[in-house]
């Protein structure tokens, strides 16, 4: 589990996100890509949480690990949404 507090920092900034369509076609589709993801905007940044746990798996090192509990909600016994959409 990556929280978060990591994820967060994993951000493509407005500057990087501007300099995609100058490298390569790779670069205007990637940066074609980030203009329609949800998680930020081309003026703000935009966060790559999903990414960083592709980043764990190449370059480890990049992480300071620790062993934790995670529980995970697959019947909607523990959690369910009442009438109003909360929990």
């Amino acid at each position: 589990m990556c929280g978060l507090d990591v994820t967060n920092q994993a951000m493509l900034t407005p500057d990087y996100l501007a300099s995609l369509p100058a490298l390569n076609r790779t670069g205007k589709m990637l940066h074609a890509l980030f203009s329609h993801y949800r998680s930020g905007t081309m003026r703000t940044g935009v966060r790559m949480h999903d990414l960083c746990a592709i980043a764990w798996l190449v370059r480890p090192e990049l992480f300071t690990v620790k062993p934790c509990f995670v529980a995970v909600e697959t019947r909607g016994g523990l959690y369910r949404r009442d009438h109003r959409g909360g929990y």
